[in-house]
């Protein structure tokens, strides 16, 4: 079955491998999707780290040469061709030096970020945010969700990515470290920042008016973007990883903050 024929209502195709340069050099590699905007324009969103290429909490260069980002290249669907995959490039800086992507106003302490996609972009646009979806899916701790990113920039199937399972950690109606995050327990890697979070339930869903539907499913819920996980180094890291509210994404894409690597306390 050809990738045109497949029905697309997979997540898969929603989330995006993007890889950063600085001048000519590759300095790492990430996750974004897409979010539709006010007017039928889109939004591509990832981590403020991930386009900053700085440490959301020292504000030092995240790769060890002190190169920071000036250019993202995104793999993508060619426009009405789900089987061809094509590399578009965003510049990450304006002429004058400063930050061609957007910030939340609460500045890098929310570590998400966003560029503006071009209307005349040659490649198809799959939002993480779908009519489709089942927006009062109940989700509470230990509620299984999915965190569908490229893992060290990996891909088993060509351009798309790798759904690593997870469960909410922490109490979703509260913030977790005193910021708009839910906490899951998962076993992610580098390159997994900016992925979609979703919480999927297939046969039959608890809702959360306490109604339960069964049947017709996979219901579906998207809960955030993951930022990372804590811990330091590699073997003290936990298994703990932080997602950012959709409610903070959503007040981010509507204020158009200018990005900036000051740091806010």
């Amino acid at each position: 079955m050809s990738r045109n024929n497949i029905f697309v209502t997979s997540y898969s195709f929603a989330s995006r491998p993007i890889e950063l340069f600085s001048n000519g050099m590759s300095i790492g590699s990430a996750t974004c999707f897409f979010v539709g905007l006010t007017g039928g324009s889109y939004a591509l969103l990832t981590n403020w780290h991930v386009l900053s290429g700085r440490n959301p909490y020292t504000g030092q260069a995240r790769h060890f040469s002190g190169a920071t980002p000036d250019m993202a290249r995104g793999l993508f669907c060619k426009k009405g061709n789900l089987a061809e995959f094509l590399n578009f490039d965003f510049s990450l800086l304006k002429e004058d030096g400063q930050p061609a992507w957007f910030q939340h106003s609460a500045g890098q302490k929310y570590d998400i970020a966003f560029m503006l996609v071009p209307p005349d972009a040659p490649f198809d646009i799959f939002p993480a945010i779908r009519s489709d979806e089942t927006p009062n899916l109940r989700c509470t701790p230990g509620r299984d969700v999915f965190i569908i990113g490229y893992p060290l920039g990996v891909t088993k199937q060509p351009g798309l990515p790798i759904w690593k399972r997870g469960s909410i950690a922490s109490e979703p109606e509260l913030e977790a470290d005193q910021l708009p995050i839910i906490l899951v327990d998962s076993s992610t890697r580098e390159g997994m920042s900016g992925s979609p979070v979703i919480a999927q339930a297939i046969d039959g869903a608890l809702l959360d008016n306490g109604d339960t539907v069964v049947g017709s499913g996979p219901y579906v819920r998207f809960i955030g973007m993951y930022s990372g996980r804590y811990g330091t180094d590699v073997d003290d890291k936990l298994s703990v990883g932080r997602v950012w509210k959709r409610e903070v994404l959503e007040e981010m894409v509507r204020t158009l903050t200018p990005g900036n690597y000051i740091l806010s306390k």
